[in-house]
């Protein structure tokens, strides 16, 4: 109760709290009877003759009554609204501020005057329509959010011109707008509103000092009940942001249901609570309108009417918003399945969405939030997946940068790297374990040793007409493995140094070994000397076309000579003594020459 009785005393009032409706408008007092009298005295007889007031009443309220009538000079519909005695000093308040204020959205008035019973009335134009009160209301009649942005936007102007004419309405409410049946929106009941400029003509009342409570309840600014802050534009801006929270809530923005109640909630603002679906970007202007402290408000109708507009202009790109979202829900839910190429391509499809709409609305917090939400989520997926690059550009595109993140992504870079260079390193090693030039000298002597060593035993003594016999063959042939083998061994670092090579050099010893078959089917008389030195040819080549195919293609140099030394020993055997050993000279001098300029280059010294 101590806490009520000190708010009702910051409450500046000449009214009874406890008699005042909360959706109702409470009048100022304290106009005086000059302003009345400056009305012209037009009989009611008089009056009938120039506008046809009929007895139709159009609407009733407190201060008067509103009847239809038809101008006969101009053949147009009017509405005559006559005061109640109660509402004379609000009515003719009211025409003096229309009467000023000429404007697409505020009703136009033709005649202010008095009949013969100084009982004020007001001829203006007549409207046919509903208030914003019943589009808010009704159950039948659906008004889309656009639209009732579109009304909320003329209603700014309408305001915005007053002040501009240094007036302020002080009782904006779903009540006091019409909307006509073309769509046309007009702010009515002037008859609370204010000059707050001194330029304003002297006819119109002045922002009282102190403040007393005015206009209505739900609506009203804490300004207009209290000393703390002077009645200003701001104030408007409040009521502005009262019509933007009944849109999206059903009914004014100072709850409780009582009058005090409903004071108290403006004075002790506590959070609002909006309904599900509202973009945060829409609530965030409403709650600005809606600051305690004007200076905390929009400043002007107009800066709050482009709020609205640049909110409506941006719709495409909340559009994206919602569709990015949509999209890293799905790809959270792929996540639970392992489904990984689902996943990057939605976190993909997500992010492009956040920066697309970016794009439209470079200050949209939606917008920058579900960006920072989707890179987190694909820099993760990323670095699961192992992209560790990809993911570590990722960080720098987060509207927020998150450097514990952006450290993970540095370490896994460094892994890579580690993992690439260790790669390197052995595929380095195979392409030279496969290299046929590494120890190239060394086999290009070797070449030249095989040559040599098969050819001088057999070639000096066919010199001087000796034919070999098979021992002897078979002897020369086990004295050439063995020198083989010796210089296989002297050169064992380099050509062990490779597997090309040891496959090589293996080959060679396991062919030496082959080739004494046969020679021992020979011994055996099975089949001529000649020929068994050709079929030992034919190995050879057999070796040497599987080596050119599968290892180096430089022993094709060799491979023709082997294929005709093999088929001379079989056409001629007994000049085979003669063709064996000249094959293999020829060949593997000519082996020894191409792998001597072919050698790697570091070992050619």
């Amino acid at each position: 109760m101590a806490q009520s009785d000190e708010f009702l005393q910051k409450v500046q009032t000449d009214v009874d709290l406890t008699q005042a409706e909360v959706g109702e408008t409470i009048r100022p007092s304290g106009l005086t009877s000059l302003a009345l009298d400056s009305l012209p005295k037009i009989p009611l007889n008089k009056a009938h003759t120039l506008f046809g007031m009929s007895t139709e009443i159009l609407g009733s309220g407190g201060m008067g009554t509103i009847h239809g009538g038809t101008q006969p000079s101009l053949v147009r519909p009017v509405a005559i609204k006559r005061a109640f005695e109660r509402g004379v000093q609000a009515l003719v308040r009211e025409a003096k501020v229309m009467g000023h204020l000429e404007h697409p959205n505020i009703v136009p008035v033709h005649v202010a005057a008095r009949d013969e019973n100084d009982v004020p009335y007001v001829v203006m134009k007549r409207i046919a329509g509903t208030t914003l009160l019943d589009h808010l209301s009704s159950m039948t009649q659906v008004v889309s959010m656009d639209q009732h942005l579109n009304i909320l936007i003329d209603i700014a102007n309408a305001v915005d011109f007053a002040h501009s004419k240094g007036i302020v309405h002080l009782d904006l409410k779903p009540a006091n707008v019409m909307i006509g049946e073309f769509g046309e929106v007009y702010v009515l009941d002037w008859g609370t509103a204010c000059a707050f400029r001194d330029d304003a003509p002297a006819e119109i009342a002045r922002v009282p000092d102190p403040p007393k409570l005015s206009g209505t309840p739900r609506y009203v600014a804490p300004e207009m009940f209290s000393q703390e802050h002077p009645i200003g534009p701001a104030t408007d801006v409040y009521l502005l942001g009262g019509l933007l929270y009944a849109i999206m809530c059903g009914d004014g923005p100072n709850t409780g249901g009582t009058t005090t109640e409903a004071l108290r909630s403006a004075y002790y603002p506590k959070k609002r609570h909006y309904p599900a679906g509202y973009p945060p970007e829409l609530v965030a202007i409403a709650e600005r309108a809606l600051q305690r402290n004007p200076a905390d408000r929009y400043q002007t109708a107009r800066e709050f009417r482009l709020a609205i507009e640049d909110f409506r202009r941006f719709r495409g790109a909340r559009e994206l918003v919602a569709l990015g979202h949509r999209r890293l829900s799905f790809a959270r839910e792929q996540l639970q399945e392992d489904a990984d190429a689902d996943v990057g391509r939605e976190l993909e499809s997500a992010r492009e969405a956040f920066e697309d709409a970016l794009g439209i609305h470079i200050d949209l917090r939606s917008a920058r939030d579900g960006l920072q939400e989707a890179l987190i989520e694909l820099i993760e997926f990323e670095l699961r997946v192992g992209h560790a690059d990809y993911a570590m550009k990722l960080t720098e595109h987060l509207p927020t940068p998150v450097p514990e993140l952006k450290q993970r992504c540095f370490q896994a870079v460094e892994q890579a790297q580690e993992k690439v260079e260790s790669l390197k390193s052995d595929l380095e090693r195979l392409q030279r374990e496969v290299d046929p030039r590494v120890a190239g000298r060394a086999k290009a002597m070797m070449w030249m040793a095989i040559g040599l060593t098969i050819a001088i035993p057999q070639l000096a003594p066919a010199a001087f007409g000796h034919r070999p016999s098979v021992e002897e063959v078979l002897a020369s042939h086990s004295g050439f493995a063995v020198i083989l083998v010796l210089i296989v061994m002297r050169f064992r670092q380099k050509l062990a140094s490779t597997l090309t090579n040891r496959v090589l050099v293996g080959t060679i010893l396991a062919m030496v070994a082959f080739s004494l078959v046969p020679r021992i089917v020979a011994l055996a008389g099975q089949v001529e000397l000649g020929i068994a030195l050709g079929i030992d040819l034919a190995m050879v080549a057999c070796f040497t076309f599987f080596f050119i195919a599968t290892v180096d293609r430089r022993l094709q140099a060799c491979f023709p000579g082997y294929v005709a030394g093999a088929a001379g020993c079989f056409v001629y055997p007994d000049q085979a003594f003669w063709v064996f050993p000249t094959t293999h000279l020829v060949n593997m001098t000519i082996l020894a020459i191409v792998y001597w300029f072919a050698a790697e280059p570091e070992s050619q010294d």
